[in-house]
């Protein structure tokens, strides 16, 4: 497996990520808001039909794509400084479903997606709120994707205000994470969580594995993008 991660992520995840694949550590300067700069989830989006990166991502994170043989297209809307034009890859995009604030959303991450199966939500910072972790089965710690989702998925609301982020008040449950096959990667330990009860019944109702992957409290690092 080839791990995307924030270079910011703390040292004890990234080595015991290590363990499970080839760890790749993200970082750019000037192109967006620092807190965000090393997010996978603001230059990615994994779609169905593979991943579509952001134009202005920095060419040595393209090549590293290349040497490891994992295709992608390359969107039409830059990443930049400041809200919404951060946000145009945070969408989250299942095999079923794009799921985003999709006035936002790159035309290149749209286009895969018919009409009947793009679900609006009030929240540009999809993913970062977001993940799914068996089909139509999600966690989110935004109240309004929860109101978008509830009706037409299983889906867990979790309060995000004790997850780290730097440099901002707080991070979201979505930029925690990534999945893999039946495995939920966590930075961060569930036990330092005021919700981690509530996450580990139902994601072990979904007989799915939680890989726990250091002792703190959890840390928002734009989500583990698992390739």
């Amino acid at each position: 497996m080839l791990f995307i991660i924030d270079k910011k992520l703390p040292a004890e995840a990234k080595d015991n990520l290590k363990n499970f694949g080839v760890v790749i550590e993200l970082e750019t300067e000037g192109i967006t808001d620092s807190y965000l700069s090393g997010h996978p989830d603001i230059f990615f989006c994994k779609t169905k039909n593979g991943l579509v990166a952001a134009p202005n991502l920095p060419q040595k994170y393209f090549d590293v794509l290349n040497e490891h043989k994992i295709e992608f297209t390359v969107g039409d809307k830059s990443v930049k400084k400041g809200y919404p034009d951060c946000a145009v890859y945070n969408a989250v995009a299942t095999d079923d479903f794009l799921i985003h604030k999709t006035e936002l959303t790159d035309n290149e991450i749209k286009n895969i997606y018919s009409s009947n199966n793009i679900v609006n939500v009030p929240q540009g910072f999809t993913r970062c709120n977001l993940i799914e972790i068996k089909p139509n089965v999600f966690i989110t710690s935004d109240k309004s994707i929860y109101n978008s989702l509830k009706k037409i998925s299983d889906i867990l609301y979790v309060n995000p205000e004790s997850i780290i982020l730097p440099d901002v008040k707080y991070g979201f449950f979505g930029g925690t994470c990534g999945m893999f096959d039946d495995k939920l990667f966590i930075c961060g330990s569930l036990s330092k969580y005021a919700d981690g009860a509530f996450v580990k019944e139902f994601v072990e109702k979904q007989n799915i594995e939680i890989i726990q992957l250091y002792e703190g409290q959890l840390f928002d690092g734009g989500s583990i993008l698992i390739l």
